[in-house]
């Protein structure tokens, strides 16, 4: 599992952010702190907390909620 260190929060960086309020998604980075998202910032900004966790996601795609991959195909 993941966690931070202390009170530290974790970073994740280097995705595709899909905040459900913007209509487009955007490369970015996010603040988690205490189990909860607590910004999300455009990739071009440099201003990364002093302290925490910092995890590269290596280009993944970042979305909130659940995902419902219940699929018919191949059924028919």
């Amino acid at each position: 599992s993941l966690a931070a260190r202390g009170d530290d929060p974790l970073v994740f960086t280097n995705a595709t952010v899909y905040t459900a309020k913007d209509d487009a998604p955007r490369k970015a980075w996010m603040v988690v702190k205490d189990g909860k998202i607590a910004r999300v910032v455009d990739d071009t900004s440099d201003a990364l907390p002093p302290k925490g966790t910092v995890i590269d996601l290596k280009g993944a795609v970042v979305i909130p909620g659940l995902v419902d991959t219940h699929s018919h195909v191949g059924v028919y």
